[in-house]
C-alpha cells in the first residue's frame, strides 16, 4: 500500500511543471497562427503589384529590382533586371521579403 501512494506521490511531483509546459505551447501555437495571418494578408497586397515594377528588400540577398508576375500564398515569382538587357526570373517566399517600394 506504502508503495502506491509514494508512485503517486512521484507521478504528481513530476507533473508539476506540465501546466507550463502547456502554456509554452499554446504561446507558439498562438504565434505561427499569427505569422500565418500575417503572411497571407501579405500576399494579398503582394498581389495587387502583379504586372508592376518594384523594389523587394529580400533576406541575405538585399534589394532587388523586379517585375512581379505572379503571387501566392506562400510565394512570389518575379522577373529581376540586371544590365541593360538582361532580366531572369527568380521565385521568393513571401516570409523572406522585408518591404517593397514600387
Amino acid at each position: 500500500m506504502e508503495f502506491i501512494g509514494i508512485m503517486a506521490f512521484i507521478i504528481a511531483i513530476s507533473n508539476m511543471g506540465l501546466s507550463d509546459k502547456v502554456k509554452k505551447l499554446k504561446a507558439d501555437v498562438k504565434k505561427i497562427n499569427t505569422s500565418i495571418k500575417v503572411e497571407i494578408e501579405m500576399s494579398k497586397i503582394l498581389k495587387a503589384l502583379e504586372g508592376k515594377r518594384c523594389t523587394l528588400s529580400v533576406i541575405a540577398k538585399g534589394p532587388v529590382d523586379c517585375e512581379v508576375i505572379n503571387v501566392d500564398d506562400e510565394w512570389m515569382e518575379v522577373k529581376q533586371f540586371l544590365k541593360k538587357d538582361q532580366s531572369k526570373i527568380m521565385i521568393i517566399r513571401i516570409e523572406k521579403i522585408n518591404d517593397v517600394v514600387y
